[in-house]
Formats: structure tokens, C-alpha cells, sequence
């Protein structure tokens, strides 16, 4: 699935509506907290679609709602003639005619200005587009995604965000689950970056239990972009092999002791052992064997766990 990653119940409902999502060219909603990869998600999408060939050679192309001052945006996603406007001494393509064929994924939908709204819903409508200052027509043949944090249906009711638009663009929605929703997949994903910052030579290879422990206590209100930032600033601390508790950010640590002093907060023996067993599988890379010797149980006892866990 791209660069997602993770086992826990709701990544495994995520990843099946990926499979969902990628034997068809409707457009998609992903929804989600900052931080939970809605962007990787959409890549996820666009790579492994088969539905007309395969996409992942075609342009996937990135339209950020709220980067730009309003009256640059529709140029910018529509393109413009010569002479539209001062300064146009020569026309530009938009963003939607360099997606082509591929996937236009535009982020955070919800900032777009109404008036560009009623633009882009016509244009997917009639599957046609003017650039701006010009009435010659072109074909909008890219598939569409667009992602938000906020809640498009509350947006509606306001009337901040077209009705119309709205359920169009939500012919296929995905919930992205913070990560607190998706603890178990803290020690995979802690692994991983792990893995990616640790610069060639560096002596890092593993994280204490002390310091695993307090990544699984912390609420994450970043999700896993506040994760990747937490494992790059332990990296830059660690002065041993392994990251210790200390290494971590100090918003981490102090917010994590905190919640660990709280019995409702302590993990049942039944989730100590699944993420225990995620956590070998990790540090393993996946190997069973090497897991279950980590894990200090015979293999067979380890299949059985990773079956009755439906992982």
C-alpha cells in the first residue's frame, strides 16, 4: 500500500478500501486528522489502480487549496490565456490539464472559495474546463481526490461548501484513524523511522522498552507526522545504540509519564502481548522466526498468536 503502513483493525479497513477504490476512476474523499498521511493514502490509490492500466507512471499532481491568495488560485488550477489578466504575456496550463489522465489530488477542500467551487463542480460535471480569460475548451480527464480535516458535511450546512460538490467528490469515502485510534501500529511505524533517518554510520539500531512504552502512552494529537518528528529529534539525542526515554521530545516524555501513573491508562495483558508481538515483528523485519526468539516462545506458539489475532 505505498508507503502506509500498519496492522491494526482499522489500517486493515483503510487498506481495503484502497483495493476498492483503485478498481475504479470515481473520485474519493479522504478525511482525517492532520498528520495521518491522507496525501500517502491518495498516492496509495493512484499507484495501484488497474482499473484502465496501470496509473503509477501517470502524472499524480497536487492542488493546495489554501496555499494561495483566492484570486490565484482558479489560474493556478485552471490555467489562463495570454492576456487574461496583467502580466499574462503568454498563457499557462492549470494544474488540472498537467494531470492529463492521472489523479488531481486536491488538498484540503474544504479552504477552496465558493465561487471556485461552482467552477470546479461544473467542470467535473461536464468533464470540460475553460482557462481563465479564454472560450476555448478542454477535456478534464484526470480522476480527482481531495482530503480534509474538516467536516465537509457541518461545511454544507453552513453553507461554506457546496452541496453539490460535496456529494460528488464523496462517491467513495475514507476515513484515515489517528494514531491513537491505531496504537498498535506505533512500534512498526517507530521502526520504520527508525530506519529511514538513522544516517550511515550512526550507532542507533533499537528503542528501549522504557522508551517504547512511553511512545504507546502518548495521545499523538499530531498523528504520525508528530511520530516521524519524535524519532528524528530522538536520533539527534541518542548518544548510545538504542533510544532511551530521555532521547525522546521533552513534550512527549512529560505528557506520557503522566498518563503512565494512571492505572486506566496501563495496557490489559491481552494488548501488552499483541504489541509486543508487533513490536518483534518490526525489529525482525518481519522474520516469524527471529520474532518468536525475541519473543522467547516457540515458533508454532507464535503462528497460533498471530492467527487468533487475525493478523
Amino acid at each position: 500500500m505505498g508507503s502506509l503502513m500498519g496492522v491494526s483493525v482499522p489500517m486493515q479497513r483503510v487498506y481495503a478500501s484502497i483495493q476498492r477504490a483503485s478498481s475504479h476512476r470515481y473520485p474519493v474523499l479522504i478525511v482525517g486528522e492532520g498528520g495521518t498521511g491522507k496525501e500517502v493514502l491518495a498516492r496509495a490509490i493512484h499507484s495501484s489502480g488497474q482499473s484502465s492500466g496501470p496509473r503509477a507512471d501517470r502524472p499524480f499532481v497536487v492542488f493546495d487549496c489554501k496555499a494561495l491568495a483566492a484570486p490565484l488560485l482558479e489560474p493556478e488550477l485552471f490555467g489562463y490565456a495570454k492576456d487574461a489578466f496583467i502580466g499574462a504575456s503568454e498563457g499557462k496550463n492549470g494544474l488540472v490539464a498537467l494531470a492529463e489522465d492521472g489523479t488531481l489530488f486536491l488538498r484540503e477542500i474544504a479552504d477552496l472559495p465558493l465561487k471556485l467551487q461552482a467552477k470546479l463542480f461544473q467542470a467535473l460535471q461536464e468533464k470540460g474546463f475553460n482557462p481563465v480569460g479564454s472560450t476555448e475548451r478542454f477535456a478534464f480527464r484526470a480522476r480527482v481526490m481531495a482530503a480534509t480535516r474538516r467536516n465537509l458535511g457541518d461545511l454544507v450546512a453552513t453553507g461554506a461548501f457546496r452541496e453539490d460538490l460535496y456529494f460528488h467528490l464523496s462517491a467513495v469515502r475514507i476515513e484515515l484513524p489517528s494514531l491513537q485510534a491505531r496504537r498498535p501500529d506505533i512500534p512498526l511505524l517507530a521502526s520504520h523511522f527508525l530506519e529511514k533517518y538513522s544516517e550511515r554510520g550512526q550507532p542507533v539500531r533499537n528503542i528501549s522498552d522504557a522508551a517504547m512504552e512511553c511512545l504507546l502512552a502518548y495521545s499523538w494529537p499530531g498523528n504520525v507526522l508528530e511520530l516521524e518528528g519524535a524519532i528524528r529529534w530522538a536520533l539527534s539525542f541518542a548518544s548510545s545504540a538504542v533510544i532511551e526515554m530521555d532521547d525522546l521530545p521533552p513534550a512527549v516524555r512529560t505528557a506520557a509519564s503522566s498518563r503512565l501513573r494512571d492505572p486506566a491508562a496501563r495496557l490489559s495483558t491481552m494488548q501488552a502481548e499483541y504489541l509486543a508481538i508487533i513490536r518483534a515483528l518490526a525489529v525482525t523485519g518481519g522474520d516469524r522466526t527471529a520474532a518468536a526468539q525475541l519473543l522467547h516462545i516457540p515458533e508454532s506458539a507464535l503462528e497460533s498468536k498471530l492467527q487468533s489475532y487475525g493478523l
